[in-house]
């Protein structure tokens, strides 16, 4: 991936399990499949839709 170009996933709120949330794509081909994301980490609750952008980074 060039370092300008990102790629966009949008992922729903599937699970919930006592510290973690999981996330699954939308799209069965996506470049990401799914994340889990620590419960302390959103303290306010957990949306139930994510935008995850992935950017090559400049090193």
């Amino acid at each position: 991936m060039p370092a300008n170009d990102s790629i966009i996933v949008v992922l729903k709120l599937t699970r919930e399990t006592k510290n973690i949330y999981r996330y699954d794509a939308s799209e069965e081909d996506a470049p990401v499949g799914n994340i889990y994301i620590q419960k302390k980490a959103m303290p306010g609750g957990a949306p139930p839709e994510l935008e995850l952008q992935l950017k090559a980074r400049n090193l």
